[in-house]
């Protein structure tokens, strides 16, 4: 029988979530971590060790770049 597969990190991705100082990045961090937790109890979990402290630090530049994602809401084209 395989093991499950660990969430690794999971302490260093809560204190990046506590320590980000920007408010509006601190709230869809927050809203990031309650719809992964949605999908790996409603889905299904990774296949293989996840390292969830890598994909908040991810998270937390995507999510700071505030006027990038209202440019995205707002239906406008956005060259990267």
């Amino acid at each position: 029988m395989s093991k499950s597969p660990s969430f690794l990190r999971m302490e260093e991705a809560a204190a990046l979530v506590r320590d980000e100082e920007d408010l509006i990045t601190k709230r869809l961090l927050l809203a990031a971590r309650y719809y992964l937790g949605r999908v790996v109890h409603e889905q299904a979990p990774p296949v293989t060790d996840f390292d969830v402290y890598f994909l908040y630090q991810f998270l937390q530049v995507f999510c700071s770049q505030h006027e990038l994602l209202q440019q995205i809401l707002d239906g406008e084209e956005v060259g990267l």
